[in-house]
C-alpha cells in the first residue's frame, strides 16, 4: 500500500525529528481519502503529489537498477527540512514552484553544515537549470528525471 521514509540520523549538530514519513502507493488514494475531486496547481495537495511523484521515480529507479539506495529525509525540531537523502551523499529538496526563492533553499543550505555532500539538489518546475554560489543544483524536474534514468546520479549517490 505504501512505504515509510525514515528520518536521517547522521546529523552532527542539529537534532532531527525521529518520526518516519508515510507515503501511499498512489496520490489518487490520498486525494480520495481527503475528499478532493481535483488538484489545483497552486494548492498544498499539488505540492504533496509532486513530491510523491519525484520520490516514487527515485525509488523505482533504485529498485529497477538494483542500486539499494538508502533513502531518508531530514527535518529539524524547528521545521527545517530536506525531502530526501540518498546514501548520506545526495540531499534533495522537491518544490512544485516555477520560481525558486532563497527561502526554499534554506534546508539545503543548513544541511551542508551537517555532512559533506556529493550533491545538493533542488528539483522543481522552475525551467532554468543552474547551480548557485553555495553549490546547490537547481534542476527542472524533466531534466532531473532524464539524468536519473540515464544513471547520472549513480556516482554521486554511491561514493564520497
Amino acid at each position: 500500500m505504501g512505504f515509510q521514509l525514515e528520518p536521517w540520523k547522521s546529523a552532527k549538530s542539529r537534532k532531527s525529528i525521529a518520526k518516519a514519513k508515510h507515503y501511499l502507493f498512489d496520490c489518487g488514494v490520498l486525494n480520495t481519502l481527503s475528499g478532493s475531486k481535483s488538484v489545483d496547481r497552486n494548492s498544498n495537495i499539488y505540492g504533496t503529489c509532486f513530491e510523491h511523484f519525484i520520490l516514487y521515480e527515485i525509488r523505482a529507479y533504485s529498485s529497477y537498477r538494483q542500486r539499494r539506495w538508502d533513502l531518508s529525509f531530514w527535518r529539524t525540531e524547528h521545521g527545517v527540512e530536506v525531502d530526501l537523502i540518498i546514501n548520506d551523499h545526495i540531499a534533495i529538496e522537491i518544490k512544485s514552484t516555477v520560481n525558486i526563492t532563497a527561502k526554499m533553499k534554506r534546508g539545503l543550505e543548513i544541511i551542508a553544515i551537517e555532512a559533506s555532500w556529493n550533491m545538493r539538489i533542488m528539483v522543481s518546475h522552475d525551467p532554468i537549470k543552474r547551480c548557485d554560489e553555495n553549490g546547490i543544483h537547481m534542476i527542472p524536474y524533466p531534466d532531473f528525471l532524464e539524468t536519473l534514468w540515464n544513471g547520472g546520479f549513480d556516482d554521486a549517490a554511491e561514493s564520497k
